[in-house]
């Protein structure tokens, strides 16, 4: 193996790496996150690339949703259940999302969303448009979607929201999982 090669193939060792606490003074935009992979493949920070940080949030609520939601409607509905309130001063919020998603047909498509006040997210499809091709019964699968807000002021309704093609599409099919629905204040 050439020598360039295995240098950038070097694993960082534990010992070298730094809690979050002791980085202090420098931008989020700034950390470089994808210097180096985890043994399991998982993105690391590599505390040496960034110090001085300066990032910092607040946790606006969590929701957890244990039963099952569907729809065949061809618009938006909201998910019952999964609706954050925030006040906020001149901030950003990150919303974040987690479920499992099924289709009830083969080749059946479902289309996921937040909605801020009046407004869903992501234009006609959504923010996830998924579609379930050679399944067999009853497969489900994993789903997540993230989303950070321009700056905001006042009080903002936050929801998660699935629109099908007229086949019935769930979120948490037979509450075999949870939906979780989360809102984060960022600096």
């Amino acid at each position: 193996m050439p020598e360039e090669e295995k240098e950038s193939k070097k694993e960082i060792k534990e010992e070298e790496m730094k809690p979050l606490e002791e980085i202090e003074e420098k931008s989020v935009k700034e950390i470089p996150f994808h210097k180096h992979n985890g043994m399991d493949g998982s993105p690391r920070i590599d505390a040496r690339d960034i110090k001085n940080l300066t990032a910092g949030g607040k946790l606006i609520n969590v929701v957890v949703k244990a039963d099952s939601f569907s729809t065949t409607s061809n618009s938006f509905v909201d998910v019952t259940d999964l609706t954050i309130t925030a006040n906020l001063n001149n901030k950003r919020v990150l919303l974040l999302f987690f479920s499992t998603i099924y289709n009830s047909a083969e080749g059946g498509n479902l289309c996921l969303t937040f909605r801020q006040d009046t407004t869903d997210l992501g234009g006609t499809n959504g923010l996830i448009w998924a579609q379930f091709v050679h399944q067999t019964i009853n497969t489900f699968m994993p789903a997540s979607m993230g989303y950070v807000t321009d700056k905001l002021s006042g009080s903002h309704t936050f929801k998660v929201r699935l629109k099908s093609d007229g086949y019935t599409s769930y979120i948490n099919y037979n509450g075999n999982a949870r939906a979780i629905f989360i809102a984060i204040e960022l600096e």
